[in-house]
């Protein structure tokens, strides 16, 4: 502990070290895990959330500032604990060795901009990616991701919603109590799925409920399909009701009873080249995109499948004929 002239302190202390009796005005927790075997460790990323919740957050006041800083080795660790739960109190300050994404607003680079190109030049830092592609994305990118396999690689995404296409959507209901309700509003154009809005939540039936019934009217949906497996039946009817002189929908359940992982499985390929989300949608519907940009190949190793079993519907309904060739407008894309 120091003091300072002017009658403050600072204490520095490690994980599971001790602050007893002291308030804190300025939190700094700077390199919490030393390396990635402990980020990948799950009993070592506990503790630091045992101290952060226990000790360090227990410290602070109204007026308390907080700083956290240090390499992203696992998606799970406390940054990504505290974003899932509470993004809008943080401000995320990130400059990518390479640009990739839009979520600094500071970065004026071009996107495939390096961020020091006399001293990290876009070749040296494409060799990294290539040799090792686990510490570009952590290191170099501050983006952790799983190591494993991913289902869904190379996300497309539009800036422009099509106006022509008619609206429709696909509601998978919560199995159990643990599971998410997902529901997608979309259209197709010329052989492309854009999708609209996302509801992708834990809430109970009598909150979601009316969720969709304001997705359905505000996006003027024709056709909605509502899985009627596990209440969604009575959930079906319910949003009926809803809606019900507000808005022209056919709304129609169903009984799914094919094999889930099955499903997933089959319908990934055409979801990964035909299926298209808004930009920056991760910043829009980020329970949604952590969901499919994260979700593993081996369908059973993930926690929660709702949201790629609501796209594989949507697969399965709009190409039942997978033979038919199809094709884009070549003006929609720059040609």
């Amino acid at each position: 502990m120091f003091e300072t002239t002017e009658g403050g302190y600072l204490i520095s202390t490690g994980v599971n070290g001790s602050l007893t009796s002291k308030t804190v005005d300025i939190l700094i927790m700077d390199d919490l895990y030393k390396g990635k075997m402990d980020a990948y460790s799950p009993i070592f990323r506990q503790r630091v959330l045992d101290f952060y919740n226990s000790v360090a957050e227990t410290r602070l006041h109204n007026g308390s500032k907080q700083l956290i800083l240090y390499t992203r080795w696992h998606e799970e660790d406390l940054a990504g604990v505290l974003l899932e739960k509470e993004r809008d109190i943080w401000y995320v300050s990130k400059y990518e060795a390479i640009k990739e994404t839009f979520d600094n607003e500071k970065d004026k680079r071009e996107l495939g901009e390096p961020l020091w190109a006399e001293m990290h030049s876009k070749e040296k830092l494409l060799r990294v990616k290539k040799n090792d592609p686990e510490v570009f994305q952590s290191l170099m990118q501050q983006d952790p991701r799983p190591t494993e396999g991913l289902l869904y690689e190379n996300i497309k995404t539009y800036s422009i919603f099509p106006t022509e296409g008619l609206m429709k959507s696909y509601t998978d209901t919560a199995d159990e109590g643990s599971d998410f309700l997902a529901s997608i509003v979309y259209t197709k154009v010329e052989g492309y799925v854009y999708v609209k809005d996302i509801i992708y939540t834990q809430k109970k039936m009598e909150l979601t409920e009316p969720m969709v019934a304001d997705s359905l009217i505000i996006h003027k949906v024709k056709n909605a399909r509502i899985e009627s497996n596990n209440g969604g039946k009575g959930f079906a009817r319910n949003v009926k009701k809803e809606i019900e002189g507000k808005a022209n929908t056919n709304i129609k359940w169903f009984h799914q009873s094919k094999n889930k992982e099955a499903r997933i499985l089959s319908a990934a390929s055409n979801i990964n080249k035909y299926f298209l989300f808004p930009d920056r949608w991760e910043e829009k519907f980020p329970l949604a995109h952590k969901s499919l940009s994260r979700f593993l190949a081996k369908v059973k190793a993930n926690e929660h499948d709702d949201l790629q079993d609501c796209l594989s519907g949507i697969e399965e309904e709009e190409f039942k004929d997978n033979n038919k060739l199809r094709t884009m407008d070549r003006s929609k894309l720059g040609l």
